[in-house]
């Protein structure tokens, strides 16, 4: 019954098509601005804007395609409602205090968003992609939850199960060029060097640092498990750093202080800590395939990766291995 959900759902899209969307919203704020936002490499960038009006907003407008969009009233915080658009008309209710959830009736894509939601343990999202070749929304699944845990290979062929038609999707570009990066830096291969800005804004080289072993480290101060996953670090770099092992941490934080404040509050200075304070779009991240934090790459003295997305305690097992 679930498999026919998912082999039915592409023809209710097909079918709900109108002329362009009429979002109409409801929200308990009697008054002030709410903002649609378009989602890109994991940010939202504001696209339109509507007054509420005792409680109520709408927005219209046509796409191309079905793409994914967010609602927000303060385009300065990560607070944003997640909504699948398409040419359809489109309900949606929002409560202020609950910030992860909003009600969307009338989108196609949104149900099929929601239906993986609800079925993530042991999902198969090749199935998924094979089902809905004609969607950008298993696409976006893909992009979003599993280049981490798939190889390039992997990855690869996942994305083969999608129509040619939707290579245009800014997250399929931006996978195909993770896909990319990850062949470049899988274990095995040669580290790759970039230049980026220390906290005195001086550019320096990764390799510079390079001669001892090495661990390339991207997180953030906005990242709860990168900050969780820190003081385990700290610790294998306290136990290690008498054999000259060394820590580049790559931030991709957007706010100068708040990385400052977080590496300062985590005890992170004997670390080399460095950013462009460009969030997603990181060059350091770009470089390596980065696409989700915590991430890392253990470096030998010669340049080779030898180890990759490595936990605190395996970390310290390798170079237990490797030094003593």
């Amino acid at each position: 019954m679930r498999l026919l959900l998912i082999l039915l759902l592409p023809l209710l899209i097909s079918c709900s098509q109108t002329e362009g969307y009429k979002v109409e919203g409801r929200i308990n704020a009697e008054s002030g601005t709410i903002y649609l936002r378009h989602f890109r490499n994991k940010m939202f960038f504001t696209v339109d804007s509507a007054v509420i009006n005792n409680g109520r907003f709408s927005f219209d407008g046509r796409l191309n395609r079905a793409d994914l969009y967010g609602l927000t009233l303060d385009t300065t915080r990560f607070q944003t409602w997640y909504v699948w658009l398409d040419n359809s008309s489109i309900n949606v209710e929002i409560d202020v205090a609950d910030t992860r959830n909003i009600v969307v009736n009338g989108s196609a894509p949104q149900a099929l968003f929601e239906y993986y939601q609800q079925h993530r343990a042991g999902f198969d999202i090749d199935s998924f992609i094979q089902a809905n070749p004609l969607s950008p929304v298993p696409l976006y699944i893909l992009y979003r939850d599993y280049p981490t845990g798939l190889s390039a290979d992997e990855l690869e062929r996942s994305l083969s199960f999608a129509d040619a038609s939707m290579e245009d999707l800014s997250f399929v570009k931006e996978l195909r060029e993770t896909i990319a990066s990850k062949r470049r830096v899988e274990p095995g291969n040669a580290y790759l060097d970039f230049s980026v800005s220390d906290l005195d804004g001086i550019e320096v080289r990764f390799s510079d640092y390079l001669g001892d072993y090495l661990l390339l480290e991207f997180w953030a101060s906005w990242c709860g498990p990168c900050r969780r996953e820190i003081p385990r670090l700290r610790d294998v770099y306290e136990n290690f750093k008498h054999t000259g092992f060394k820590v580049v941490a790559v931030s991709l934080d957007f706010d100068a202080s708040s990385w400052i404040n977080a590496i300062e509050s985590e005890g992170l200075h004997e670390w080399v800590n460095v950013s462009d304070l460009k969030f997603w779009d990181s060059r350091p991240a770009q470089v390596y395939g980065v696409r989700h934090i915590p991430s890392n790459f253990l470096i030998a003295p010669d340049g080779t990766i030898i180890g990759q997305n490595l936990k605190a305690e395996e970390l310290a097992e390798e170079l237990a291995s490797l030094v003593e």
